[in-house]
């Protein structure tokens, strides 16, 4: 019994209708946009926010006692970047003293997602996701193989929003362009020690 995977499931399938009939995602504005990274959230919620960096660190000064930060990848699993990840995962634990998860999409949408939506609000999560470095085709669809793993991005992105809870999705031009924030960002809060 997983409603809110479902919820999510739903929002991607709304998401692919959209696709279908205007030839795109919705498109979303973003909260701050750095070079070839931008950073997108509910608006209420980060108002005031004018730069990638600090929407990063108010989500991470967010973290408090009892909390837990999970990395929520929409990137390829590699083992040059689940490494990098690995590693970001574990500043992040360090410099917050939260538990830490890393999970890549979609896949861990069928395991830790319902604990995501549908457990306590003891979450924080950033989703990370990059333009594909090479998109295929899907067999017999309209979308690509890229098109699909942004609309499930995007409709667990709206489905954590719905509930309230402390998500911020990092986008950038390439995976280098999200990995590079994402480090630069650890490593702010580690000297800053942030959160807790």
């Amino acid at each position: 019994d997983q409603p809110n995977v479902q919820e999510s499931k739903d929002a991607t399938r709304e998401l692919l209708d959209a696709y279908r009939r205007d030839g795109s995602l919705p498109a979303s504005q973003p909260l701050a946009h750095d070079g070839r990274l931008a950073a997108y959230g509910d608006p209420e919620r980060w108002s005031g926010t004018d730069a990638v960096a600090s929407a990063l660190r108010r989500l991470l000064a967010g973290v408090g006692s009892g909390d837990y930060v999970a990395l929520l990848a929409y990137l390829p699993s590699w083992p040059d970047i689940a490494g990098r990840l690995q590693g970001f995962r574990v500043g992040l634990r360090d410099a917050t003293g939260a538990a830490t998860t890393l999970g890549f999409g979609p896949r861990f949408l069928h395991s830790t997602g319902q604990l995501h939506k549908g457990g306590p609000d003891s979450g924080v999560f950033l989703q990370l996701t990059a333009e594909p470095q090479r998109d295929l085709p899907i067999p017999g669809w309209q979308e690509s193989f890229g098109t699909l793993v942004a609309a499930q991005a995007l409709g667990d992105l709206r489905s954590l929003q719905s509930r309230g809870r402390r998500v911020l999705r990092l986008h950038g031009d390439d995976i280098d362009a999200v990995l590079g924030g994402v480090e630069s960002a650890v490593a702010e809060a580690r000297s800053a020690g942030v959160g807790g």
